[in-house]
């Protein structure tokens, strides 16, 4: 009878760790998984803390777990005879006593079953879900406000790269003196070698001309004309 009884408290000491340890999943999963959204830990503690209590009402953690533990040593020993009821109903006929008597000595051949908490890798990938989110979430943010900085940093590159005026095209006509009798000429090239008293006259073209300054040096370096 006391190999009966300790087989069936062990079972039920099972059964009370699989609910605690789903109840516990559970609450550390929101919890985990609210901290990154919160700017206070009270709520992700209010929050674990109802999932706790809703884990312990649908696993029936408060509630007596005998008859549970009961059907599972009968669907784990075999030849039992679903005769363990027996145990606590008094007075027995001699049909039952008989019965429990065969059942005790099946019961002192057996060693105490371990059984794995039903379901329990549903909680378990559900509480690395929410690690995953815990983790990944500061980690997007980080990258946005990265993309957010570089995109700021950008941007007054690309406005100043636009506003950079662009060359389009050059022309330099140049008109010898009357006494020289030589034709005007128009190149495209900018330096030039002329006779001495040659009018000169510089065209040229860029893609806009806001804050544009135009320089004008001779073979030497020095400044002749500038112009805005």
């Amino acid at each position: 009878m006391k190999q009966a009884q300790y087989m069936i408290r062990g079972v039920m000491a099972q059964l009370y760790l699989s609910g605690l340890l789903k109840c516990t999943l559970v609450a550390g999963a929101i919890f985990v998984l609210l901290l990154p959204f919160s700017t206070h830990w009270l709520v992700p503690m209010l929050g674990a803390s109802i999932g706790f209590l809703g884990g312990a009402y649908l696993t029936g953690l408060l509630q007596n777990k005998r008859n549970e533990a009961i059907k599972l040593i009968h669907r784990h020993i075999d030849d039992a005879e679903y005769s363990l009821h027996l145990i606590d109903r008094h007075p027995l006929n001699i049909a039952q006593e008989l019965q429990i008597e065969r059942l005790i000595t099946k019961l002192q051949q057996q060693k105490m079953p371990i059984f794995w908490p039903s379901q329990a890798g549903a909680y378990l990938l559900c509480f690395c879900f929410s690690l995953g989110v815990y983790f990944g979430v500061p980690l997007l943010k980080e990258e946005k406000q990265q993309n957010e900085k570089q995109s700021k940093s950008q941007s007054p590159m690309a406005q100043n790269q636009k506003n950079v005026p662009s060359f389009v095209a050059a022309q330099l006509t140049v008109t010898p003196p009357a006494y020289t009798e030589l034709p005007t000429q128009i190149q495209t090239d900018l330096n030039v070698a002329a006779v001495s008293g040659s009018a000169l006259k510089w065209q040229l073209s860029f893609s806009h001309s806001n804050h544009l300054a135009v320089k004008l040096t001779n073979s030497q370096g020095k400044n002749c004309l500038s112009k805005k």
